[in-house]
């Protein structure tokens, strides 16, 4: 992120960031192979959602194969064509932020991989269209978070709602339309078995409890708190903020204790499993890792540019960074000179990386479109989750074994649910 008036620069554009934007534009390009004639349009000559939606008229004609994708759109009916030509079109035309001009997509060195895509390791299991996410700015893709096994938090229009993934029950755990400065200003979220808590664009933030529905919220400056996670072991929360501070305030009473100050934006910081280091991502190239016992810096990492995210495995020893370079780096926290692993994303930058809570799966999340999972034995074989739309957040659950990914659009906005596979050489037992 870079520092300035979030009423300026945080909000998406209200255009070229829907799906629906993305297929009028695709109508009028050379990938296009469909019936214009046959695009459902709205008031404004927009496509409608009609047209991502399966018809109940067994007489609309195809000219291509048709299949419904795990979002459910019908694609190879006339009006829309195939879905290999939309996705093409993707590709070649979203848009990459760049804060360091110093290097390009094509000069970037990365390691081979293996995808694996007839034994996954985490199978569809199903599409919530009904759940409404906001992402508020295109970074900060931390609007989601399992509260238990089964139990979702994720950002809204007005506050934080609940979704159950075995009820399919939707709750609004907090309106926060009276309690925050500014409507769309929560900028990430975060939560444990006891308690959530959430930063906004405005500088405040929240510790809310979800079961009795209790809320403090307080003002940190006027800066935005990109970040803020809990640190059980500490009864404290961990904030990165706009202006480059990194901040511990206790949980009961707002005591702050400021950890690093630096002159880069903090778009993430990550504590070691044993709160022993502290990982703080932020708009330079540069990862420095601190010791949170003498808030000296320890060591430093590098990426090509801005360091969007980073996560600790399990074990402490391994960890993960991704940034707007669209790579995502594999580090032995014994050795830095070099990481183990460098991997590429699909289309855009890594906003997110996540490792489960077993340790064998790490999620590298993009700003859109798609997500990799992979062995973490190796990190050699991977599988790609392909679909369209803004991604909010995403999240394993406490397990492992479920996976969750929010989009943010109008039309094609959800849950995105998976669950973990049971290898096909066993299947046989089942």
């Amino acid at each position: 992120m870079t520092n300035g008036d979030f009423h300026e620069q945080y909000l998406i554009p209200e255009s070229g960031a829907v799906i629906q934007d993305y297929l009028d534009d695709f109508l009028y390009t050379s990938w296009y192979t469909g019936n214009r004639n046959l695009v459902e349009l709205d008031n404004f000559g927009f496509p409608t959602e009609a047209n991502f939606t399966v018809s109940s008229d067994p007489l609309i004609g195809t000219t291509f194969p048709q299949s419904v994708d795990f979002q459910g759109i019908p694609w190879g009916n006339e009006a829309i064509g195939p879905r290999e030509y939309f996705r093409l079109y993707r590709l070649h035309t979203y848009s990459l932020a760049c804060n360091h001009s110093d290097w390009s997509p094509d000069e970037l060195s990365l390691d081979d991989v293996r995808i694996s895509p007839h034994d996954p390791f985490f199978e569809f299991h199903t599409f919530y269209k009904t759940a409404s996410f906001v992402k508020n700015h295109f970074h900060l893709c931390k609007s989601l978070a399992f509260f238990d096994e089964f139990s979702l938090l994720y950002v809204s229009e007005f506050g934080i709602q609940g979704h159950n993934l075995l009820t399919k029950e939707i709750s609004n755990v907090f309106d926060l339309r009276d309690r925050i400065l500014q409507k769309n200003s929560i900028s990430c979220l975060s939560a444990s078995r006891q308690l959530g808590c959430f930063g906004t664009l405005n500088g405040q933030y929240g510790i809310f409890n979800p079961k009795i529905q209790t809320c403090s919220i307080r003002k940190m400056h006027d800066e935005s708190v990109n970040h803020i996670e809990i640190l059980n072991y500490k009864d404290s929360v961990v904030l990165g903020c706009n202006d480059g501070l990194v901040a511990l305030e206790n949980i009961e009473k707002p005591v702050k204790q400021m950890v690093f100050s630096g002159t880069d934006a903090v778009n993430s910081t990550h504590p070691s499993p044993d709160l022993s280091q502290l990982l703080i991502c932020s708009d330079s190239k540069n990862v420095p890792i601190l010791d949170f016992r003498s808030n000296q810096i320890i060591n430093e990492i590098s990426h090509y540019d801005s360091v969007l995210t980073g996560a600790w495995h399990p074990n402490g020893q391994i960890l993960a960074t991704g940034g707007q370079d669209t790579t995502f780096k594999i580090w032995d926290s014994r050795f830095l000179k070099f990481p183990i692993r460098t991997l590429g994303s699909q289309m855009s930058a890594i906003t997110n990386v996540i490792f489960s809570s077993t340790g064998e799966s790490l999620a590298a999340v993009e700003q859109a479109d798609f997500v990799q999972i992979y062995n973490t034995k190796t990190f050699s074989d991977c599988q790609i989750i392909d679909f369209f739309g803004e991604i909010s957040g995403a999240s394993f659950s406490p397990s492992g074994d479920t996976f969750v990914v929010g989009l943010d659009d109008p039309m094609l906005g959800g849950i995105m649910d998976f669950r973990k596979s049971i290898p096909s050489h066993l299947t046989c037992f089942f």
